[in-house]
């Protein structure tokens, strides 16, 4: 039996997210390595927000990071990533739910 990386990255509701907000992707990073050493790439997203705040414009610059949720193994290891906001990286966001993990 072939042994390999299978990246599943982010889930639905985070990809929605981005695209709803309309983030531009800022760069790539190496997140962790597969089974062979392979890098596996993470992103890290820009979304600009300016919203009227009391008559004045106010604009929020707000930066996510796609980082590693969970790793589990199924005939090699299959690697979810959820995001993190930079302004504030105290919890996961957007992640996968333990049935979808199940379910793949």
């Amino acid at each position: 039996m072939r042994r390999l990386t299978k990246f599943y990255g982010l889930s639905h509701k985070a990809k929605e997210f981005l695209n709803n907000n309309n983030a531009t992707k800022m760069l790539e990073y190496i997140g962790t390595w597969g089974l062979v050493f392979e890098p596996i790439k993470f992103s890290v997203y820009k979304i600009d927000k300016t919203d009227k705040l009391q008559g004045v414009n106010y604009f929020e610059e707000c930066v996510y990071a796609e980082v590693k949720q969970k790793e589990v193994w199924n005939n090699g290891p299959m690697i979810f990533t959820c995001l993190i906001n930079l302004c504030n990286p105290t919890e996961f966001l957007y992640t996968w739910s333990e049935e979808e993990i199940n379910r793949k």
